[in-house]
C-alpha cells in the first residue's frame, strides 16, 4: 500500500501543479494581460513537475528525458495558444489549431 499511496500522492501533485498552470494561463494572460508573469506560472510549474518526477521515481535517463520534454511540451504549447489569443484574437484561430494537437498529445 505504500507504493500504490506514494505513487498516487505523486500524480496528484502532478495534476495540481498542470490545474495551477492552466489557471494562470487562463486568468493571467486572457483576463489580466500579464503576459511575462503567466509565463513565469507556466515555466516554475514545469520545472517542479519535472523535478519531482526525477525525485519520485525510478525512471532510466531516456525515460527521464521523454517526461521531461511532454511536461515542457504540454504546458508550453499550451500557453503559446493562449498568448496568441489574448494578442490576436479570432484572426489567430489557424496558428492556434497548429499548436493544440500538440498540447493535447503531451
Amino acid at each position: 500500500f505504500d507504493a500504490f499511496s506514494r505513487l498516487a500522492m505523486s500524480f496528484g501533485t502532478h495534476q495540481l501543479l498542470f490545474a495551477l498552470a492552466h489557471f494562470c494561463m487562463g486568468y493571467l494572460q486572457i483576463q489580466e494581460g500579464a503576459h511575462l508573469a503567466s509565463w513565469s506560472v507556466v515555466c516554475i510549474m514545469s520545472c517542479v513537475s519535472a523535478m519531482m518526477m526525477h525525485v519520485d521515481f525510478s525512471l532510466t535517463r531516456s525515460e527521464q528525458l521523454v517526461e521531461t520534454l511532454l511536461v515542457f511540451t504540454g504546458l508550453i504549447s499550451g500557453t503559446v495558444s493562449v498568448h496568441l489569443w489574448s494578442l490576436e484574437g479570432v484572426k489567430a484561430q489557424e496558428r492556434i489549431s497548429s499548436f493544440l494537437p500538440v498540447a493535447y498529445f503531451a
